[in-house]
């Protein structure tokens, strides 16, 4: 869908078009019911009240919108909001594609924010040249004076692999709530799911600094992770780096993984507490694929393979 004609479409909704506008407008609605309903329909929204500004709410709504619109067997639609037309003052320019992701600018707090609401991972440029891969349902922001102050931070929420630009002059930081994670050029993933932050090194060194402690952990191996829980230390250890990068293929390979790797996996990574207490279970060898969104069926796979059943106590899952 091109951005031009969707701009004039939210134009027209307005009452702000040209008359030569309104009737590409109309024209273009006539061929593309599903996409202008789509858009009508988040423009008379009121998402976009600035009355009610919060970058996390707005961010929820969306995605909601988007949910509930993409019932209506629309696969692609795409949304872009600017000039002096705008509900809201031009307080906000969203652009927004459910294909792609979200790409928010708000002019009160000068933020960038990308988001991925697709089934796919979705890749961002940085404009320092460094390059962010977003995990399905997760997103993050910069400030917009990041080449002005050459200040390389960036917010996350959910799962990102990162690929950071060197710049010894320059470190490069990533915010999860209160945990800091700090490089100068490195490949590593930050996941921020249920208060549970994880950060797992490719290559290079990270430094990792939490609010709740004046203490710096470094990783510098490959395959070194480092996981906190409500801002405290949980954790450092190696781990299987295959296993824990295949996310960015959009499924798990278990090629020369263990079950108790798979089990540590999904304890680290979707903050699952597994318990198998039988030795030789978990040095069983695993093969294949899975989808890296579900691991409750990557759970049912591990029990049918190793002929146990899945019984949960107190928050427990006990494979037996």
């Amino acid at each position: 869908m091109d951005d031009k004609i969707i701009n004039i479409v939210i134009k027209s909704l307005a009452g702000e078009a040209t008359a030569e506008e309104m009737q590409l407008a109309h024209s273009w609605k006539k061929s593309h019911r599903d996409e202008y309903n789509v858009i009508e329909r988040i423009y008379n929204s009121n998402i976009f009240d600035v009355n009610q500004f919060d970058i996390s709410q707005i961010r929820k709504e969306i995605f909601e919108k988007i949910d509930t619109d993409t019932e209506h067997d629309i696969q692609k639609a795409a949304i872009g909001i600017g000039g002096m037309w705008m509900k809201i003052a031009a307080s906000i320019i969203i652009l927004l594609s459910i294909g792609a992701g979200i790409i928010l600018y708000n002019n009160l707090t000068n933020e960038h924010l990308f988001s991925n609401n697709s089934e796919k991972t979705m890749k961002v440029t940085l404009p320092d040249g460094s390059v962010i891969t977003l995990d399905k349902h997760s997103g993050i922001s910069y400030k917009n004076d990041w080449l002005n102050r050459f200040k390389r931070e960036v917010n996350i929420v959910g799962r990102a692999y990162f690929v950071i630009t060197k710049n010894p002059a320059h470190p490069f930081r990533v915010h999860a709530k209160d945990i800091t994670v700090t490089v100068l050029g490195t490949k590593f993933t930050v996941s921020d799911i249920s208060e549970r932050i994880q950060v797992v090194l490719n290559e290079g060194k990270v430094r990792i600094s939490s609010a709740e402690s004046d203490k710096s952990f470094f990783l510098s191996q490959s395959g070194e992770q480092i996981i906190f829980l409500n801002g405290n230390f949980v954790k450092q250890n190696r781990v299987n780096k295959n296993l824990y990068f295949s996310w960015l293929n959009e499924k798990l390979h278990f090629k020369y993984c263990t079950v108790g790797e798979a089990v540590d996996f999904l304890s680290d990574s979707y903050d699952l507490n597994i318990n198998i207490e039988d030795g030789k279970t978990l040095q069983k060898q695993l093969f294949g694929s899975a989808p890296s969104d579900d691991p409750n069926l990557i759970l049912k796979a591990i029990a049918y393979i190793t002929d146990k059943k899945i019984t949960e106590e107190n928050g427990i899952i006990n494979l037996k």
